[in-house]
């Protein structure tokens, strides 16, 4: 399904933020909260004040079919290697 590439790139910062390794977490929380913030501000520009909080649950549908479609990419690459 194509989507809007701000969108796009929001759902990958979470992904990767989530899947992290420990030590890379807060970084890769703040790439997703900076695009996020990014969204937020050119919004507000457009007199539509969101919080950051209902943009996330707003896209939680979004990120669940992102993140099956990332999941099933991967194991289908695992799968050729083997």
């Amino acid at each position: 399904m194509a989507r809007n590439p701000e969108l796009e790139a929001i759902l990958e910062a979470r992904y990767d933020w989530e899947g992290a390794a420990p030590s890379q977490k807060a970084q890769l929380r703040d790439v997703y909260y900076k695009l996020l913030d990014q969204l937020l501000v050119r919004h507000a520009r457009q007199g539509r004040k969101l919080a950051r909080g209902d943009v996330i649950e707003a896209m939680g549908d979004e990120y669940k079919e992102f993140r099956r479609a990332r999941d099933r990419r991967l194991a289908a690459k695992v799968r050729r290697l083997r």
